[in-house]
């Protein structure tokens, strides 16, 4: 069945829904899952991401996500100036590295104080699939509300959270965890059927074994 947005695509600045909105999104949930301001951003490009991104506007979708703006926000057609005030970046393109998905980035981000990694994939109509955090595989499309928890990977972390969770009335749609070898890390995501306040993150992080948690709430 045909997605609505593969019809008649989203509201956005550029030509492509799948080389400028979904590379703005990627930009954007990569800037969440940070937790801080962007300082530096190194983005390699894939397939026909690649090939084609300086013509249909992909360096400035994503660089426009990187600084918060929405896919329609009119300041992404300055937003490589714009982040160029605000933060380094470099662009790396890869044009023969083979991808699952034409349209794929990876974006290397470092703020103040912490660093995140992320391989995103633009599907089409500006939707978006984040396939792997840090190095861990994941599925998140950017859709749902979803906590994803870094943690280190031992016997109760997983009941702590989940007890939490439901001592705060909050509901699990769905979970899935992602291990790096045995008693190494994890990364956990986690959908929930209502945001959590951010009291209720500030006992998510204090859980014992948790190193990072972040709220992702719909693009």
């Amino acid at each position: 069945m045909a997605h609505i947005f593969d019809i008649i695509g989203p509201i956005m600045v550029g030509p492509s829904s799948s080389h400028t909105a979904g590379a703005a999104r990627i930009g954007k949930l990569a800037r969440i899952m940070l937790q801080e301001p962007v300082h530096r951003a190194e983005i390699k490009l894939y397939g026909s991401f690649a090939e084609t991104y300086l013509g249909h506007g992909t360096h400035l979708a994503v660089l426009g996500g990187l600084l918060g703006y929405d896919p329609d926000d009119l300041r992404i057609r300055q937003s490589d100036s714009l982040a160029r005030e605000a933060f380094g970046y470099e662009f790396v393109v890869l044009s023969g590295v083979p991808v699952d998905h034409p349209n794929t980035m990876r974006l290397s981000l470092a703020g103040e104080t912490n660093q995140i990694d992320i391989l995103g994939v633009s599907v089409g109509g500006g939707r978006i699939r984040v396939t792997e955090i840090d190095g861990f595989p994941v599925k998140l499309n950017g859709e749902n509300i979803v906590l994803v928890i870094h943690s280190v990977d031992r016997p109760g972390v997983i009941t702590l959270l989940t007890s939490c969770l439901a001592s705060e009335n909050i509901n699990i749609g769905n979970m899935t965890v992602s291990r790096q070898g045995k008693g190494s890390s994890v990364v956990m995501t986690i959908e929930i059927d209502a945001p959590a306040e951010p009291r209720v993150l500030d006992r998510v992080r204090s859980t014992e074994g948790v190193q990072r948690a972040t709220q992702i709430i719909p693009l």
